[in-house]
């Protein structure tokens, strides 16, 4: 229910626990995770905003995280045995 959720939120939020996020930002710069691709931008001076850095990324990157001066972008392939553990097809029987 909500209140549980709620509460949940609350506890993470306490500990520490961040989430992955598809956008960051160090106030100079923004870190956007879109598609395959990873897109630096300078944020700062706001007029000045433009593309410093574009990198195509390995897999499919589903959000990433900023400490200090590290990024950490979290990815996936069918490679890994993901899409093999929630593939909604059912597995062929070896006789």
């Amino acid at each position: 229910d909500a209140a549980q959720t709620e509460a949940l939120i609350a506890r993470c939020k306490d500990a520490g626990i961040d989430e992955a996020d598809i956008i960051e930002t160090d106030s100079d710069f923004l870190y956007v995770v879109r598609n395959d691709e990873l897109i630096i931008a300078q944020a700062w001076p706001a007029d000045d905003l433009s593309v410093v850095s574009q990198t195509q990324l390995e897999g499919q990157p589903i959000g990433e995280y900023l400490l200090g001066d590290r990024l950490t972008i979290i990815s996936r392939s069918a490679d890994d045995g993901w899409m093999q553990l929630h593939d909604p097809e059912p597995a062929t029987s070896l006789q």
